[in-house]
């Protein structure tokens, strides 16, 4: 038998575990736009250098976008990091960096 979804009073006590894991995706995204020099487009460097001041802030709130997302909902923080990654890149992009352009 499958495990329940988590309810979203459930996926709030479930947060701070991935808190940090959001935080440290969110650096390394950000150390990858500032490896990318030129080929970065200028909305991706602005993020990029705010991101690397405030990991800790942008991981808090990329984290709040995750909570919505079916494999969050299904494993909570047994998401595997492959998963994660690609929520946490989805929510910087749609919801950090395009509203800037």
């Amino acid at each position: 038998m499958a495990a329940q979804p988590l309810c979203y009073a459930d996926q709030l006590v479930v947060r701070p575990l991935i808190v940090p894991r959001c935080t440290a995706i969110t650096a390394q995204l950000a150390l990858y736009y500032l490896g990318l020099g030129e080929s970065a487009t200028t909305q991706q460097n602005e993020w990029a250098k705010n991101a690397i001041l405030s990991a800790q802030s942008i991981g808090e709130q990329v984290s709040w976008h995750v909570l919505n997302q079916d494999p969050f909902k299904d494993n909570g923080s047994a998401i595997d990091d492959a998963t994660l990654r690609g929520i946490v890149e989805t929510a910087i992009q749609n919801h950090f960096i395009a509203p800037a352009t």
